[in-house]
């Protein structure tokens, strides 16, 4: 390469040179940079050691404190530590929600069945009352007072009597006499009375001529009273009786135009007599009757000889323990 000795001398003492200058220099820069890594070491320890004290006190503390600065980014693992506490909460509230609702469910469920059992001792108590009420009823010996042929001027007077006794009758009337004495007749509806029907013409051959003259005589009856009083009745009682002329054919008509008949099983006698005899007549009948289950049913009339002696007949009831009733739709009739 250095075809000259010179040339090859001069060239080793330039390197020679050259190392000696090259060598301060890489000391110098070894140097720099250690002392830069150590600044750099030393600027980072805080954080880590902040990082690591942070964390520690997350671990320890139940409920960290949460920074108040809502930009600055909050632990992962504190926010879950916090997740799991709020989730145990809410169960710890789910459950006590559901026991409450469990002893509410049971507290209801108790009153059901305390009410149920209430209604059902209730409903023997009825029962039971019903079962004596029956019995007493039974053992009751119950009259029902039956006027016949009104109303008439002596009407107010008999309505007047049985108000001072505090008794109801049943009244069947003829349709011409409820005209002519329109306030009486009303005064038996308001007074509790129960009202029926007893025809037009009270003539033998004029109502019993056919089955329709028995049901046009009824019917006009009937529309009369409602005009008077409001009340719509379907009690009849036939003139004279049912027997003899009331026939099968004629019995029939009038249950297929939804009239009950009503007869009697006691009869005063009180237009033959005239006096208190019709009275002693009554009583002798009511001792045969005395263990008759069925209704006893007196026929009396709305005339002024009845009225004389009506409170003789009705001491004698009122002393003997009898009471007194109103015939009513609901009932089976009396009939001959």
């Amino acid at each position: 390469m250095f075809q000259q000795p010179e040339l090859l001398t001069r060239y080793k003492q330039e390197q020679k040179i050259n190392k000696r200058n090259t060598k301060p220099f890489k000391i110098k820069r070894v140097a720099v940079l250690f002392i830069l890594s150590i600044f750099i070491f030393i600027s980072l320890q805080p954080i880590t050691l902040s990082d690591s004290t942070q964390l520690y006190s997350n671990n320890r503390l139940p409920q960290p404190d949460l920074q108040k600065d809502d930009k600055q980014p909050i632990d992962s693992l504190a926010l879950s530590n916090l997740e799991k506490q709020d989730n145990h909460i809410n169960i710890n509230e789910q459950n006590q929600q559901f026991i409450q609702n469990e002893e509410t469910n049971l507290n209801t469920d108790k009153i059901e069945v305390e009410s149920i059992t209430s209604k059902q001792k209730n409903e023997e108590a009825r029962q039971d009352n019903s079962d004596v009420s029956a019995i007493i009823e039974e053992n009751k010996k119950i009259v029902y007072l039956t006027f016949d042929d009104g109303p008439r001027a002596v009407s107010s007077d008999i309505l007047q009597l049985l108000k001072e006794y505090d008794i109801q009758a049943t009244f069947f009337m003829l349709e011409p006499s409820m005209r002519k004495f329109a306030e009486s007749v009303q005064q038996m509806v308001d007074d509790g009375h129960s009202v029926g029907l007893h025809g037009v013409t009270h003539h033998k051959n004029s109502f019993y001529a056919s089955q329709s003259s028995v049901i046009n005589e009824m019917n006009i009856a009937k529309q009369t009273l409602k005009e008077i009083t409001g009340v719509e009745s379907f009690l009849i009682r036939t003139p004279y009786g049912s027997k003899p002329f009331m026939t099968d054919e004629y019995m029939n008509e009038v249950s297929e135009n939804s009239y009950l008949l009503w007869d009697w099983n006691i009869d005063s006698l009180d237009w033959k007599f005239q006096s208190e005899q019709y009275v002693d007549h009554v009583i002798k009948q009511l001792k045969q009757k005395e263990n008759s289950v069925e209704p006893i049913v007196i026929l009396l009339h709305e005339i002024p000889e009845t009225y004389e002696h009506l409170p003789l007949l009705l001491n004698y009831l009122v002393e003997n323990g009898y009471e007194f009733g109103v015939l009513n739709e609901s009932m089976e009739p009396i009939q001959f």
